[in-house]
């Protein structure tokens, strides 16, 4: 990746986080504009035991939702065995992308595995660098 691709990566993140930030602030001074001629009107039509029970159930749907988004953003264990990453399901990944979609075959006349986004071959080997099959290598995983 060059340095301009990073300075553009960089940059566009920013930009949308900064467009985000200007929103809320605008939506924020809004409702603080709206809220003295809404907020009689609402108490007058709606009790308080409603409100503080809308309140509360706004409270926890957002701490689960922050629990959903916490849980489904943790990176997966992946572990490196012979040259390959392994998850826990003993599923192989590419060691440099992290993608899930290698597949096996015999390339540069070696078993081997093959990543389509890196467009690398993954040769397997133990410690002494002699090649292993798939079956052998879960084997000893």
């Amino acid at each position: 990746m060059t340095i301009l691709s990073k300075v553009k990566d960089g940059f566009l993140e920013h930009v949308g986080a900064a467009c985000a930030a200007a929103v809320v602030t605008l939506l924020g001074w809004i409702l603080y504009q709206i809220a003295p001629v809404l907020v009689p009107a609402i108490e007058s039509g709606v009790s308080l035991r409603i409100i503080l029970a809308i309140l509360l159930l706004s409270v926890l749907l957002n701490v689960v939702l922050a629990f959903i988004c916490w849980h489904t953003s943790r990176p997966t264990k992946l572990t490196l065995r012979f040259g390959i990453l392994w998850d826990k399901e003993k599923n192989p990944h590419c060691p440099v992308c992290r993608n899930a979609g290698v597949r096996f075959g015999v390339y540069q006349s070696k078993p081997s595995y093959f990543c389509n986004p890196c467009s690398k071959v993954y040769n397997i080997a133990d410690a002494s660098g002699n090649s292993l099959t798939p079956d052998e290598a879960l084997a000893h995983l």
